[in-house]
């Protein structure tokens, strides 16, 4: 069922695509209203911080509308999206500080409002852990998380999206998912 759900939604993708490249920029419009949420949280993963989201999936998506025509009709829209805007986050780690980023991410997620003061409390210590946590990973393991998790890809169209084969995604989901647990575990002790 979720792969017939996935096939119908790569479906509608090629036709607004379709659409995008005949000229139709309420089609591409459509396509990034679809795939913007996504687009953001893998955004927010891979750099670490709610900041300068908006200017990487604006950049990511304007890469993508002007490769439009690159687009092989054989791959769908989503994954080859998904790899744009992994490596434009890429690219603005790469232009900045490591140092500078990593403390601008520990202060960058706010807590919904609706929490008691005790759940506030505990949910900052969460998400400066999960933060620091994070940081310790290779860039590699943190792009893997960031597409499983906050793109919602599969194994396979990680693999895709990064050019690497199912079985590095795998061991690399491996590494990074123990250096968490890990990490995480030492600073709630």
């Amino acid at each position: 069922m979720p792969e017939d759900h996935l096939r119908d939604d790569d479906e509608i993708d090629a036709a607004l695509v379709h659409r995008a490249r005949n000229g139709d920029d309420r089609a591409f419009g459509d396509l990034v209203r679809r795939h913007e949420r996504r687009a953001q949280q893998l955004a927010a993963f891979v750099i670490g911080s709610t900041s300068e989201v908006g200017d990487v999936t604006q950049e990511a998506f304007l890469l993508a509308y002007t490769r439009l025509a690159k687009l092989d009709g054989e791959r769908a829209f989503r994954p080859w999206l998904m790899r744009i805007v992994a490596n434009t986050a890429k690219n603005r780690i790469r232009a900045a500080s490591r140092r500078t980023r990593r403390d601008q991410r520990l202060h960058a997620f706010a807590v919904p409002p609706a929490l008691t003061p005790d759940e506030h409390a505990v949910a900052d210590a969460d998400a400066d852990a999960l933060w620091r946590a994070l940081g310790r990973l290779d860039n590699r393991e943190r792009v893997v998380i960031a597409l499983r998790f906050a793109a919602g890809m599969s194994e396979a169209e990680t693999a895709a999206v990064l050019g690497i084969p199912a079985g590095t995604v795998k061991s690399r989901m491996a590494r990074g998912m123990a250096t968490l647990r890990s990490a995480m575990g030492a600073t709630r002790d």
